[in-house]
């Protein structure tokens, strides 16, 4: 310091700013205890700027020598207006738009430019220090503690979800993000980030299972979660409780989060939960679900009611599909309510009416029968009564054996391009059979018929050359050891992979799908019926090739010539009418003998879909009115549809319409129905038909008079 000067000038409010009220009083104790020894003449000046009111309050107004101390001079400009300073306690990299302060001495440098209105400091002594700070006339010190507070503050750019320390880089990458963004909008952000001009709530899960990158995860989660009109949304639910950000988490919170809410939301969220679900594996159909099916079905047994138990079950895993199977064969759950909760086994159920075959024919009944026994593991004493009166004889077989159009004579007739023969997918699964051509293939069906395989109904006598042919059913699935319920909802969703793997159609080719032969499920069921000691005996009992014809004084077996085109010379065959087995009773599904199952398969005749394939339909009346004392809605349909209608009605299946010979009507009973007008539709495969029911309730004007 030279001495020889009369003024000394000691700029230190832009550090004392952020001393401690100690340190603060301190400083200025000390300094007006300086003397003037060597210069008398010499004044100490100390430019205050903004922290005058803090000067005076914890130093100048105690001060035991103010009346002997120096003058203090004040100077006020009423345009001046304060400036921000952020201090922020991590680190920053690559800010725009405002001045960057990192150090003490660029605190200190900042005071030579001319625009001091938005400073951030990130100076770890400055920002330690800054706990001591009043307001003052100058600086308005904000403290900034993370990313989400930098945004808002600095940029204000608000983001609508609170910061977790944990999710740090994740809030870096979105800072990044954000400085790039022209407009100061989180969503606009998302949907940049996400590469969409939108987003729906039925996007995110697309958009979640389309990327690996975990951020993007962690910004859909918090996009979902944020949004007001998401709040009571079972995705919402469903992200804002997940442990982990990725697929697996997600996918467990799907299973399981319904059963942590009350009845209210469960009861409002069970559909959303079902879409959510076949959404997530129809986009990741390779993911298991072997995972969550022990916890899955703790859950479940702990839900008593019925109908709650419906409303929470899908047809996506195993253990689901045996639980329905298992409610709809004790008549808990009824064939319509399939519809939703396990389509496959819905449209098994399905009597789809061939086209060579009248609706009243005997064997649609004794298909439909069939069905229902398979489903109960157990030989319902309808089909019982059916196959004993129509296999009662020989000559009672042959009868009706011979009146089914034979496999050669169809394809004959229908000259398709190619052939496609599943081996062992008899008559039972025509109806799903053509539901998996329309859903599955996209494929038009433009005729289905019933045909009789060669006697004895094993592939031997049936092959058809140069056909496409597909043996894995008959290898992997029929040739298993057969286990209720398990087998059965194996077969239905392998029967679905082999069409999705092997059918296709090239340009406008048309195509037929068959089978060379059926089984029953049946066979190794009954208990009652004898079995023969014939060890020769092939298929499980089901048939026996002889060398020479012999007599045979049993009704239970017939022996047959077999000729057909695929045999090379003529045998003869021991042939079991029934579930009458010819050695031991079988311990899969089997085939050989003489059942309707076994021995009628389906012919499908595929071609590409067009438009103009819908067939059109007239219904009459247009509009109708019902009383609510007697509901039944009464419909004449022409043509008569080879399948059943449907009812639709808010956009949901009511149920099936059902065929009054006599009448020449289709008819269906509204009993559950309250009393007002409704907007149905009548759904025939594809064609559909709005019209308006009103039903009355209470007594009508003339039961008064």
């Amino acid at each position: 310091m030279d001495v020889n000067k009369d003024a000394v000038i000691l700029p230190l409010s832009e550090l004392v700013r952020f001393f401690d009220k100690d340190s603060f009083l301190s400083i200025f104790n000390r300094l007006s205890e300086i003397e003037n020894v060597r210069n008398k003449k010499r004044r100490l000046y100390i430019p205050l700027v903004g922290i005058f009111e803090r000067f005076n309050q914890e130093f100048y107004s105690f001060f035991h020598r103010k009346d002997e101390w120096a003058p203090i001079w004040q100077i006020y400009d009423e345009t001046f207006a304060k400036n921000k300073v952020y201090i922020v306690d991590f680190k920053v990299d690559n800010l725009t738009h405002v001045d960057f302060i990192q150090s003490t001495k660029d605190w200190l440098s900042a005071w030579k430019k001319d625009d001091l209105s938005n400073l951030l400091c990130s100076s770890k002594n400055l920002s330690v220090l800054c706990k001591n700070t009043l307001p003052d006339q100058v600086f308005d010190v904000d403290e900034i503690h993370n990313i989400k507070e930098l945004l808002a503050k600095v940029y204000r750019f608000e983001v609508p979800f609170e910061y977790v320390e944990t999710d740090n880089p994740f809030w870096e990458r979105l800072f990044k993000e954000a400085l790039n963004l022209p407009s100061n909008d989180f969503s606009q952000l998302v949907k940049k980030i996400c590469g969409v001009d939108n987003i729906a709530s039925n996007d995110i899960l697309r958009l979640w299972l389309g990327r690996q990158d975990t951020f993007h995860k962690w910004l859909l989660r918090n996009f979902v979660v944020s949004r007001n009109e998401w709040s009571k949304s079972y995705l919402c639910l469903t992200l804002a409780n997940i442990d982990e950000i990725d697929d697996l988490a997600l996918c467990s919170k799907l299973w399981l989060a319904i059963f942590e809410s009350n009845n209210t939301l469960r009861k409002k969220s069970s559909e959303e939960r079902r879409v959510l679900l076949k959404d997530f594996y129809e986009i990741k159909p390779q993911f298991q679900t072997t995972f969550i099916e022990d916890d899955l079905k703790a859950r479940l047994e702990g839900i008593p009611d019925t109908n709650e138990k419906l409303s929470l079950l899908t047809d996506i895993t195993g253990l689901e599909r045996g639980i329905l199977l298992n409610l709809f064969s004790r008549n808990e759950v009824t064939e319509e309510a399939l519809r939703d909760t396990y389509q496959d086994l819905y449209y098994y159920l399905d009597n789809l009416i061939p086209d060579n075959l009248q609706r009243d024919h005997w064997l649609i009944e004794y298909f439909r029968e069939y069905k229902m026994s398979k489903l109960k593991d157990e030989i319902l004493p309808p089909l019982q009564s059916l196959l004993r009166e129509k296999n009662n004889t020989q000559e009672e077989f042959y009868k009706w054996y011979y009146s089914i159009q034979s496999i050669s004579d169809i394809l004959l007739s229908e000259k398709v391009s190619r052939i496609f023969l599943i081996d062992a997918v008899g008559m039972e699964w025509l109806s799903y059979l053509c539901y998996l051509m329309e859903t599955t293939c996209g494929l038009n069906v433009d005729k289905k018929y019933i045909a009789r395989a060669n006697l004895p109904s094993i592939t031997e006598c049936n092959r058809i050359p140069d056909s496409v042919y597909i043996q894995s059913f008959d290898k992997d699935i029929i040739h298993s050891d057969y286990k209720y319920p398990d087998t059965f909802i194996h077969q239905l969703s392998f029967l679905r992979d082999i069409v999705r793997k092997y059918i296709f159609i090239s340009g406008n080719e048309k195509i037929a799908i068959l089978s060379d032969h059926g089984t029953t499920a049946l066979a190794r069921l009954d208990n009652h019926l004898k079995s023969y000691d014939f060890a020769e005996a092939s298929h499980e009992g089901r048939c026996m090739w002889l060398d020479k014809p012999e007599e045979v004084n049993d009704r239970d077996i017939i022996l047959h010539e077999a000729n057909g085109p695929a045999m090379p010379h003529k045998r003869y065959c021991l042939i079991t009418l029934n579930y009458t087995s010819l050695y031991h009773r079988p311990r899969r599904e089997t085939h050989g003998g003489g059942t309707p199952e076994e021995i009628l398969v389906p012919v499908v005749i595929v071609s590409r879909k067009k438009i103009s394939d819908s067939l059109s339909y007239i219904i009459d009346p247009k509009e109708i009115i019902l009383s609510k004392r007697n509901p039944e809605l009464l419909l004449q349909i022409s043509p008569v549809p080879k399948e059943d209608p449907r009812l639709i009605l808010d956009n949901k299946n009511i149920g099936k319409l059902k065929y009054d010979a006599a009448q020449d009507k289709w008819y269906i009973r509204l009993d559950k129905l309250k009393s007002g007008s409704y907007n149905m539709g009548i759904r025939i495969g594809d064609w559909h038909y709005n019209m308006k029911v009103e039903i009355k309730g209470g007594m009508q004007e003339s039961d008064l008079l």
